[in-house]
């Protein structure tokens, strides 16, 4: 009788141990969820600050040399090597971005 009380009583830590495992597994997948949910969010923020950028700078370049009083030709070469000068800033921003994120580090999760 001592025994089969015994292995009862395993039976339930056995039981509440699965459950717990399931619960954590459970609880994992939603802060992965939840991850991933944040990452794809910062990307699109990223993306909308990019663009937004983009059209500042363009805009800025634009007015600096006056693109409207040119010639066509020289209008699309200016506007072309505005593009240019445009992303290369985007990449500078980004590599320091990615500079800065490497320095902090991220925080585990336990």
């Amino acid at each position: 009788a001592v025994v089969s009380t015994q292995s009862g009583h395993y039976g339930r830590e056995d039981k509440a141990d699965q459950e717990n495992r399931l619960r954590m597994r459970l609880e994992l997948q939603e802060v992965e969820r939840q991850q991933r949910a944040q990452k794809q969010a910062r990307k699109e923020k990223e993306r909308q600050e990019d663009e937004e950028f983009r059209r500042e700078m363009m805009a800025k370049f634009a007015e600096d040399d006056r693109i409207e009083q040119m010639n066509s030709q020289k209008r699309r070469m200016k506007q072309l090597e505005h593009r240019r000068a445009v992303e290369a800033l985007i990449e500078e921003r980004k590599h320091r971005y990615e500079a800065k994120k490497k320095k902090v580090p991220t925080a585990t999760l336990r």
